[in-house]
């Protein structure tokens, strides 16, 4: 009793320490990214007035006074290999809204008609900075009706930023890779031209504001899954009911050209659905990338059954010589000269009927689409051939 106690106690000590160690890494890692900015705000004369400790996944918030603005410095992870790094100045409540430098995608998004933009009516912000949010137009219209706050965002997205502003304040934040090397830091630059959006601003008394997560797209969502677990699992029903078609190669083609034009009419479905916020580019390509898992699956194995289904020409019955034998199939030898062995599906019942060098009847046939099957050896003998 006492060695099983002795046991436990190691264990527990073990997971403790090695918990503690993860933790240590993780803020080491933290701390690092953090220092770049710390460095630069301390080299422009701003003042440290303190740090609040992070844990596991955020790093420590770190005080600054710079110039009569208090900015908080602060990293956390964004992904597994992303550290968003952030310096925070603190306001009234503001609404939820990203800005950054409108790119590629965001063009192709608003080309497609499927990611809407807050147009403001100031040429060159609409142009160079994208607008992220779920809220609605008027409240955003009012939170950039400012000349001061629109070219304060620019500002700070010309200098590499993206710009976040919510309940907590307003925001500049980068993402950088989790190993990325040391790089050069303008956070001083940042907090002066954050310190005159925080004042540019306006007050938003007595509303309550969207954040993503109030604004969900649960019908792009059903579609995501059914799309992707429904795919799965029909090709992984229907799969087995198929005889073995002949040519392998051609098999391969029609896999991957059935799937890809079932896929391809998936999301062209799902663009209908995510179309109409500021992130539906980004949410269909998620979405897109997820049904991967599954339609295409689908969609080759059904051109397979299509081809056998619908295939209503006569087979042809040859006697072949059994090779070999697994759990699901026999290897026998083909019908035509020279060719290579054929892989003929079986029922358990056969194969326990079956040995090396039987000879056996095989039906195959031509194929509704042209790619030649043969079926599976249950249904052979069933019909006493």
């Amino acid at each position: 009793m006492g060695s099983v106690v002795l046991v436990v106690v190691l264990v527990v000590i073990g997971v403790a320490g090695l918990f503690a160690l993860v933790r240590r890494l993780s803020r080491a890692l933290l701390d690092r990214k953090e220092e770049v900015l710390v460095a630069s705000l301390t080299a422009a004369g701003a003042a440290r007035k303190g740090t609040k400790l992070g844990g596991l996944y955020e790093g420590n918030d770190v005080a600054f006074e710079l110039d009569g603005c208090d900015v908080l410095v602060n990293a956390r992870y964004d992904s597994r290999n992303l550290v968003r790094v952030g310096l925070l100045v603190k306001t009234g409540f503001l609404p939820w809204a990203v800005f950054s430098a409108e790119r590629g995608l965001h063009h192709f998004g608003k080309k497609l008609g499927i990611s809407r933009e807050l147009q403001t009516g100031d040429a060159a912000f609409d142009q160079h900075c994208y607008v992220d949010s779920a809220e609605q137009d008027a409240v955003l219209k009012q939170l950039l009706a400012s000349d001061s706050t629109r070219e304060a965002i620019a500002g700070l997205i010309a200098l590499g930023f993206h710009v976040q502003t919510s309940t907590r304040g307003v925001e500049a934040f980068q993402l950088a890779p989790l190993h990325e090397g040391r790089r050069e830091s303008k956070a001083a630059e940042a907090t002066a031209l954050l310190a005159r959006l925080a004042k540019a601003v306006p007050q938003f008394d007595g509303l309550e504001f969207k954040t993503p997560g109030d604004v969900r797209n649960l019908p792009l969502a059903a579609l995501v899954v059914l799309f992707t677990a429904g795919g799965l699992f029909g090709a992984l029903a229907l799969a087995p009911t198929l005889g073995v078609t002949v040519n392998r190669a051609a098999a391969v083609a029609v896999l991957i050209g059935g799937g890809f034009a079932l896929w391809a009419t998936g999301v062209a479905l799902l663009s209908v659905v995510a179309r109409g916020s500021s992130d539906g580019i980004r949410a269909l390509a998620i979405s897109a990338g997820v049904t991967l898992l599954g339609l295409p699956a689908l969609g080759g194995t059904l051109v397979l059954v299509a081809n056998q289904r619908l295939d209503g020409a006569p087979p042809t019955v040859h006697q072949v010589t059994v090779r070999s034998t697994d759990s699901k199939a026999l290897q026998v030898d083909s019908w035509e000269p020279g060719a290579p062995a054929v892989r003929v599906g079986a029922s358990y019942g056969a194969l326990q009927k079956f040995a090396v060098g039987d000879v056996v009847p095989v039906k195959v046939h031509p194929g509704a689409l042209g790619l030649t099957w043969v079926e599976q050896l249950d249904a052979a003998y069933r019909w006493g051939l």
